[in-house]
C-alpha cells in the first residue's frame, strides 16, 4: 500500500492556522503535524498571522504569512 492511499483513503488539503513560525513549542507541533500528514501523502498549507520564520517546515508545505500586527487594526488589516 502507498502512502497516498492509506486505509483507502484519498488525500486531503489541510490548512494548519498558527500565530506565527517563530521559536515556540506550537510552532515545532505545527511543523511536525506538516511533516506526517505529508509523510501520509495529504496536501499541507501553513497559515501564518505573523511575518517571519525561525523553525524549520517541511520543504512540501506551502506556507503564507499575512504580516499581521497584534492590534485590533492589525488585524483588521490583514484581512
Amino acid at each position: 500500500m502507498t502512502s497516498t492511499a492509506v486505509a483507502g483513503r484519498s488525500s486531503m488539503r489541510i490548512l494548519l492556522v498558527t500565530t506565527g513560525l517563530k521559536v515556540g513549542g506550537a510552532e515545532y507541533q505545527v511543523a511536525a503535524l506538516a511533516r506526517a500528514f505529508l509523510a501520509m501523502g495529504h496536501a499541507v498549507a501553513i497559515l501564518s498571522l505573523s511575518p517571519g520564520r525561525e523553525i524549520d517546515v517541511p520543504s512540501g508545505a506551502h506556507v503564507v504569512e499575512l504580516n499581521m500586527r497584534k492590534t485590533p487594526t492589525g488585524m483588521l488589516r490583514a484581512l
